[in-house]
């Protein structure tokens, strides 16, 4: 499965909002991986993108059909799963920040330890995957948590 770039799923972004009314987002940041272009070449940097891809890929599976995976389309090192929050709303129509958290947590789950090790091959030093979430809703919405994972 080719990963869209942010750009590819933005009409499908758009839809989901207007629809059904709400949206969250789980980004996953792998800002590490420009340090090991800039120190080891575009070579390694490409062979350990084309390593990530499936790892991120497994993780999407861990989400519903309807969410969404894309790429950043500039560096390519940041992920984000837009999470259709329609059907996932509480009796009272609200989706909580800990629920979002707890979807962040199975991304963390699938993707954290196996990424760090890969970037870790070429830092040499501890190496941490960011992983925060932010929720989205025509009505209102609420600042991102932050989450970090090492």
């Amino acid at each position: 499965m080719s990963i869209p770039t942010f750009r590819e799923v933005e009409d499908r972004v758009g839809q989901i909002l207007r629809s059904r009314g709400g949206l969250g987002a789980i980004l996953v940041d792998l800002t590490p991986l420009a340090r090991i272009e800039r120190r080891f070449g575009a070579a390694i940097y490409e062979s350990l993108r084309s390593q990530i891809d499936p790892v991120m890929v497994e993780m999407r599976a861990r989400f519903r059909d309807g969410d969404l995976l894309a790429r950043d389309e500039r560096e390519g090192d940041r992920f984000l799963v837009f999470v259709d929050l329609g059907d996932r709303r509480k009796p009272d129509g609200q989706f909580s920040v800990s629920d979002l958290s707890k979807l962040a947590d199975r991304a963390e789950e699938a993707v954290a330890p196996r990424l760090a090790r890969l970037i870790q091959t070429y830092t040499r030093e501890r190496t941490s995957v960011l992983v925060d979430t932010a929720r989205s809703s025509t009505a209102r919405s609420r600042a991102p948590s932050d989450r970090s994972c090492g």
